[in-house]
């Protein structure tokens, strides 16, 4: 019995080496005929975000990259890169150019590298009669003092502007304080702290008023920190531009079908949105 169980196995292990290559070979003759399908795409862009102020909520630079990755459809991959001031200049000086830029206001090293975008299409970000960037994403400054000083706020509303003491929120590119003057309001004092020294002063003290942006109210609103704001409409540069820097005219097009996607009703809807404001 055991002679003919080992026979047995013997036959059916030939029979699979014998037949199982004659089935498979067929099917491998036919993986040539139609190979495994590598998506292809026609190009890669670049895209820099050079931050220069706060934002809101989150990171501009993820949100530019969850932006280009709903785009994928169109064969073209958009590769987005956080940048500094500082590091956007070096890279730019060791002949490294993107083919879009993302900036505030303070990124003089891209200003030259801006191609001419098509007037019909864009507005904003205009030089000497020619628009060479278009803003997508904007910022605004606050008077904020906390819920019991909300007299303060409420002296403002009632076209009372003057305040005695303001901590101002003051980085390095920003001019915060032009929002207190086209807004009509003085203040007797002015401390000019960092944005992040600015806010824990903020907390910390009492009777002051806040010269913020809209991260500080995110940052208030996290800590469970009772507050009025008063938003000063007259100014702001917190603003957020995207110019197409590409020497190719093939990608000076597909650059052109991004800038009109991202500063869409679709994509703005977006950034306006709590959960992604930028």
């Amino acid at each position: 019995m055991w002679k003919i169980t080992r026979i047995v196995a013997a036959v059916f292990t030939v029979a699979i080496v014998v037949f199982v290559p004659l089935f498979a070979f067929p099917e491998s003759v036919k993986g040539e005929e139609k190979p495994i399908k590598i998506e292809e795409y026609k190009f890669v862009l670049t895209l820099w975000n050079v931050d220069v102020f706060e934002g809101g909520t989150g990171s501009r630079t993820d949100f530019l990259v969850a932006r280009a990755n709903e785009r994928t459809d169109d064969g073209i991959i958009i590769l987005v890169k956080s940048h500094t001031p500082d590091s956007v200049k070096k890279s730019i000086e060791n002949g490294e150019i993107p083919d879009m830029v993302s900036f505030g206001v303070g990124a003089e090293a891209v200003r030259l590298l801006c191609r001419e975008l098509p007037s019909a299409d864009f507005k904003g970000g205009e030089t000497g009669g020619k628009i060479y960037a278009v803003p997508w994403c904007l910022g605004g400054y606050y008077l904020i003092a906390k819920q019991a000083d909300n007299r303060l706020i409420e002296g403002l509303n009632a076209k009372n502007k003057t305040l005695d003491a303001v901590i101002v929120s003051q980085n390095s590119y920003n001019l915060p304080v032009l929002s207190l003057k086209t807004s009509g309001v003085t203040a007797t004092s002015a401390e000019y702290l960092s944005p992040m020294d600015a806010y824990l002063k903020f907390v910390k003290t009492d009777g002051n008023v806040l010269l913020g942006t809209q991260r500080d109210l995110r940052r208030l609103e996290k800590r469970g920190v009772a507050f009025a704001a008063y938003p000063l409409t007259g100014f702001s540069d917190l603003c957020q531009y995207i110019a197409v820097t590409t020497k190719s005219d093939e990608k000076y097009r597909a650059c052109l079908d991004f800038l009109r996607y991202i500063t869409g009703e679709k994509v703005q809807d977006k950034v306006w949105d709590r959960k992604s404001v930028v």
